[in-house]
């Protein structure tokens, strides 16, 4: 009989530089050659407002961003684009979880009841059928 082990690992919100850091490693892992820049820096911190320093965001909202970017033809990317892309995902809507500088959990907040309806209201947000959430003129 094989045992089963499960592994879990908490961290924390990346800061400011470092979602500067994450995602310059991202586009250089990549193939970005560092010539020109793919994001502006202001860019960079609107990532930051809305990903909350969250990779998973981050990652999301560069992906869109750099669609929109290519469609649009913009070279670097303007922060108004990390801003729609948001919008889309209702980022713009969820409000911080924690207060600023507060960096560490306390107590059972994973086990919470509320914590749980948040996650799950957040995750079907994710899950929605694109046509649903478009609203129609």
């Amino acid at each position: 009989m094989r045992q089963r082990i499960t592994l879990r690992c908490k961290t924390q919100p990346l800061s400011r530089e470092e979602v500067h850091e994450y995602v310059n490693e991202r586009l250089r892992i990549g193939g970005f050659d560092g010539k020109s820049p793919i994001f502006a820096p202001k860019t960079l911190d609107t990532i930051h407002k809305y990903a909350q320093g969250i990779p998973r965001v981050i990652n999301l909202l560069c992906e869109h961003a750099l669609i929109s970017g290519f469609v649009e033809q913009l070279r670097p990317i303007p922060p108004n684009v990390i801003d729609e892309v948001a919008r889309e995902f209702q980022l713009d809507e969820i409000g911080p979880t924690a207060p600023a500088g507060h960096s560490r959990i306390a107590g059972d907040v994973y086990g919470s009841e509320v914590f749980l309806q948040n996650l799950g209201d957040v995750l079907s947000r994710f899950r929605m059928n694109p046509a649903e959430t478009v609203p129609t003129t």
